[in-house]
């Protein structure tokens, strides 16, 4: 890539955090059991042909298949990645929970 080609990458990614999401790649989860929700670009990195985008998705996943649609339009990019039903209950069987909900303190200053 072209340092130009980098920049318009760049440009392109960090559209989300200038507010203008419609500009940049876009990801959606969607479940059966829990609905649909659009994850939102936390981090991104990247220099010649290699970049890297972490998403954070707020979405209370559920037992059910699971599917995450990719799309960046000005890339010509969409792809999707689909979870069975049986590989989500396996995940959550197997997960560990961090901050269980029942522990949470709150506190007010």
């Amino acid at each position: 890539m072209t340092l130009e080609q980098q920049r318009e990458i760049n440009r392109q990614v960090g559209a989300y955090l200038r507010n203008s999401p419609a500009e940049s790649p876009q990801l959606t989860v969607d479940q059966e059991n829990s609905g649909r929700s659009t994850a939102e670009i936390v981090t991104h990195e990247g220099h010649n042909n290699f970049w890297t985008i972490s998403f954070w998705a707020d979405h209370d996943v559920a037992a059910g298949a699971l599917s995450m649609l990719f799309t960046w339009t000005d890339q010509d990019i969409e792809t999707t990645f689909s979870f069975t039903g049986e590989d989500i209950e396996t995940a959550l069987t197997d997960a560990t929970e961090l901050w269980p909900t029942s522990s949470m303190e709150y506190t007010t200053f």
